[in-house]
């Protein structure tokens, strides 16, 4: 639904610059013949009007990748630089805060520290809207100011930084494919006693790696299948023996 009301929106704007561009056109005409300056120029400041409005599209047509259209993730965390560092922080919150209003973009902050004496420490922003993330994420990175510290009572230059981060909102349209080729398994078994678990030589954990060409990405599993067997053994003992070891844990 939402990829149909995008792209409604996107013929809808085209049709109106087509619309624009007869209509200023068409006044051109009528002006020239009746020698009305007036409405020439009229008609030239909408050509003008209209051009503004095709750089645009045009530049919103580069943002075609498959996350670009969504919504997305802003995480600032301040870095070295203390006082210093979290003010800088603060002010791009409200610099892309006010940006994203500019560009009729909805906000909403789902997590803020402030900082120990000004500013803040970290902040994350959810931004709403047509081409939000292809917009922002050429943003990520580390930004760096350098000013006279309105903190330092020697007015002494300092250099500060602050992270940025931007991830795309994604759903369940989006798939993920992974190659045999680029998965290692790693598989952990349970070495001796631990705690209530008892003794286990049970696969207890596989480790997932994919390795990709940018960095490696690790998912950790538990397997449930141990957990419910060590469960069950622990609440309903099979042998005496069993049952004398829950005991005697359980006196301790």
């Amino acid at each position: 639904m939402r990829e149909r009301q995008r792209l409604d929106r996107a013929i809808g704007g085209f049709r109106e610059l087509e619309s624009g561009l007869e209509d200023a056109l068409t006044l051109i005409e009528l002006g020239e013949a009746e020698e009305d300056e007036a409405s020439v120029r009229e008609a030239e400041q909408q050509l003008e009007a209209l051009k503004a409005v095709c750089e645009k599209r045009q530049l919103e047509s580069l943002l075609s990748g498959e996350a670009d259209a969504n919504d997305c993730y802003l995480e600032i965390n301040a870095g070295a630089g203390g006082t210093e560092a979290q003010d800088w922080a603060q002010m791009l919150v409200r610099m892309y805060i006010r940006w994203a209003e500019a560009h009729g973009y909805k906000v909403d902050l789902l997590e803020e520290s402030p900082g120990e004496e000004a500013g803040i420490k970290s902040t994350t922003l959810q931004i709403k809207g047509d081409n939000a993330y292809g917009w922002l994420k050429t943003e990520s990175g580390v930004h760096r100011l350098v000013r006279i510290s309105p903190f330092d009572s020697q007015a002494r230059r300092h250099t500060s930084f602050a992270s940025v981060w931007v991830y795309p909102v994604v759903d369940d349209n989006i798939e993920i494919e992974i190659e045999e080729k680029d998965l290692r398994v790693d598989t952990y078994r349970a070495s001796g006693a631990g705690g209530f678990l008892l003794a286990y030589s049970k696969q207890t954990a596989n480790e997932f790696t994919v390795i990709a060409t940018n960095g490696t990405c690790a998912v950790h599993s538990i397997s449930v299948s141990v957990v419910v067997d060590t469960i069950r053994n622990a609440v309903s003992p099979n042998t005496d023996s069993e049952m004398s070891i829950r005991q005697q844990k359980i006196s301790h």
